[in-house]
């Protein structure tokens, strides 16, 4: 059973670490879409919502960094 976990779960860091790979622009897109929040004085949620996303993507970058 632990076995099986294990590969579904670095089944799931493969395809992650492939698709953060392959998106070049995510970290200028993430910049974008915050400027434009700020710009547009977009609610608190919207906010949150891009910390949130770079936040995300900060760790799996760690994680894939460190695998």
């Amino acid at each position: 059973m632990i076995d099986a976990l294990h590969q579904e779960a670095t089944m799931w860091m493969d395809r992650f670490a492939l698709t953060l790979n392959g998106i070049q622009d995510l970290p200028r897109l993430l910049a974008k879409a915050k400027a434009i929040a700020e710009v547009c004085s977009a609610p608190e949620e919207i906010h949150r919502l891009i910390s949130y996303c770079q936040h995300m993507i900060d760790l799996m970058a760690h994680i894939i960094r460190n695998r």
